[in-house]
């Protein structure tokens, strides 16, 4: 089925004044579902909440960062999933778990990024790698150099 959807784009241009309209549910969404990708699993809770919250925020607080959020073009609450990266590094895609296999990630990531690169990623889950491997006009290459800098040193 396709879903009618609005890409929005929002610019995180700085955390301590900017809101997002959909800031809570990014953070909510990253978390939770991030949580479950192989390296966090075995994480204290505690640890990974607040690193990866803290690894967010720097990315998103970045200059170049941009966010998009697809949404119900009837209703900008009705939120269908969101990606943030830049032109050529994808931090994340996060699609609702009805509207999977709808190509609402694969919209939102190309919304974001140029998938006709050399496209780098922060944080992939399985699925979010074999979308990129599927989209991507060349395989995707897991960017351990960013991932090493925003994430605190407790963590490595």
């Amino acid at each position: 089925m396709e879903w009618p959807i609005k890409v929005g784009s929002t610019q995180w241009e700085n955390p301590d004044r900017a809101v997002l309209p959909d800031e809570g549910l990014l953070f909510k969404t990253f978390l939770d579902s991030y949580r479950q990708a192989p390296p966090c699993r075995v994480m204290p809770s505690g640890s990974y909440f607040r690193a990866y919250h803290w690894a967010l925020e720097q990315l998103l607080s970045a200059g170049d960062t941009v966010v998009h959020v697809a949404h119900s073009p009837e209703d900008r609450e009705g939120v269908f999933g969101w990606a943030a990266g830049t032109r050529h590094r994808l931090y994340y895609v996060y699609t609702k778990e009805i509207y999977r296999g709808n190509d609402v990630a694969t919209r939102l990531i190309m919304s974001v990024c140029d998938t006709g690169q050399a496209l780098r990623h922060v944080f992939s889950t399985r699925g979010g790698l074999a979308l990129l491997r599927k989209i991507c006009a060349r395989p995707p290459i897991l960017d351990l150099d960013q991932l090493g800098n925003i994430l605190p040193a407790s963590c490595h």
